[in-house]
């Protein structure tokens, strides 16, 4: 680029933002408040006059009230500019010290764009500072739990998180979201039995929320007490008649037990009528009958899902898993390998790819697609199983045993059963 052309671009930049200015500026002298310039640019997706009137929003941050101020935080939000809003309560944080606002609007924006650690770092600079207003100890806390759940909370930061939580207890206005959120931060903690008495106390003070409902359910699930389990969401699906979601859990934890329920059919019955072309109902379905042994209609169900998603990796799994009980390989290993194919990350497709090759006497490929399944899923302890035959049918006794000990390891320490 010529110096020339350089200073052209430059020039037409300038000239670009100083008009932008000027028409919000113009708008101000006629029309009134820099709200509603922001506001209006933001309903007329006018990014020139958007990007310039949030600038001077930015410069005046002090100036507004924080009514004012959300109205513009909505209009910036709205049209993706939340590094612009979180600027603009940075600026009002800096001329009002002490403010909870800043702290909590920011921390808000900031775990809509995903930045759980900096919303974290934030909170605890106003709760350093001597902050304790109930819902800053909530959202601190709400954070701390979301980067448990991805594994990036370590547990003194979780315990703190619990502490937190109490403290906001007598003061919250809605005590179940409290309660609710405990019993998340307990369950990561190993405390089993103090996460499913909060479960237990969100969902009798929010009985109509289902989250809190299915948190309690999937606490009794994890402890293998599925009737307890199942009578939880039957209690709730009683009262909620049109809930889709609500049945398709329902039948998700009658799959779990592994044991037929009188109720189970009724409620694919029902979710069919309601939605026939719905992939989640079919797969449960494919599952459910599969379980129960009646493989006419968990083909059925299945083919339908392969039909409504044909690019779906696990409606061909679910095929699949049809197919192979009804002994016919090679069109489940088609399905199996279909499936990994429209999903490389697809784990249990690689399992069952290997287990089939395996039976085959393929080893080679066998392995490959074992060690992949185990690369995806390091959890999946049955790998170690499938392993262990592999390498005793090459005659390496001493691999063998070391797979075999693995899946075994693996096997107590989830709780499994072959």
């Amino acid at each position: 680029m010529t110096a020339d052309l350089a200073e052209c671009l430059s020039t037409e930049l300038m000239n670009f933002f100083s008009s932008s200015l000027m028409v919000v500026l113009l708008w101000l002298s006629q029309n009134g408040s820099l709200v509603e310039v922001v506001e209006s640019a933001a309903k007329e997706s006018d990014g020139a006059r958007l990007q310039a009137a949030s600038a001077q929003a930015i410069e005046q941050a002090g100036r507004f009230s924080d009514d004012e101020a959300r109205r513009i935080t909505e209009a910036l939000a709205s049209r993706g500019l939340a590094e612009q809003a979180i600027r603009f309560w940075g600026k009002r944080q800096e001329t009002q010290p002490g403010a909870l606002a800043p702290y909590l609007v920011q921390g808000q924006l900031l775990q809509r764009l995903g930045k759980l650690e900096e919303a974290n770092r934030l909170y605890q600079s106003a709760i350093a500072q001597g902050l304790s207003d109930p819902e800053l100890l909530f959202s601190k806390a709400r954070v701390v739990i979301g980067l448990a759940q991805s594994g990036r909370a370590a547990r003194p930061e979780i315990e703190e998180a619990c502490v937190l939580l109490d403290k906001a207890l007598d003061k919250a206005p809605d005590p179940s979201e409290i309660h609710n959120l405990r019993g998340i931060a307990l369950a990561h903690l190993g405390r089993d039995r103090e996460s499913g008495a909060s479960y237990e106390r969100a969902s009798s003070l929010a009985p109509s929320r289902f989250d809190y409902v299915f948190n309690l359910s999937f606490h009794y699930q994890r402890q293998k007490n599925h009737p307890q389990a199942i009578a939880v969401l039957e209690r709730y699906s009683a009262g909620h008649p049109g809930s889709i979601e609500v049945r398709e859990r329902l039948l998700w934890f009658y799959v779990q037990a592994r044991r037929f329920h009188p109720s189970a059919e009724r409620i694919v019955q029902e979710l069919i009528a309601l939605d026939p072309q719905r992939l989640q109902t079919r797969l449960l379905a494919a599952n459910f009958y599969r379980d129960q042994g009646d493989l006419s209609k968990a083909r059925s169900h299945s083919d339908s899902a392969v039909r409504i998603d044909p690019r779906n990796a696990v409606a061909h799994f679910a095929r699949g898993a049809v197919l192979i009980q009804e002994n016919q390989v090679q069109q489940a290993l088609a399905e199996f390998e279909e499936s990994f194919r429209l999903d490389s990350h697809y784990a249990p497709a690689a399992l069952e790819i290997g287990k089939i090759r395996l039976r085959l006497g393929d080893l080679q490929q066998a392995r490959r697609a074992l060690e992949s399944a185990l690369a995806l899923d390091p959890a999946l302890s049955e790998v170690h199983f499938q392993l262990g035959t592999l390498f005793r049918k090459q005659g390496d006794a001493s691999r063998a045993r070391a797979e075999f000990e693995l899946y075994e390891a693996s096997s107590l320490k989830l709780g499994e059963r072959r």
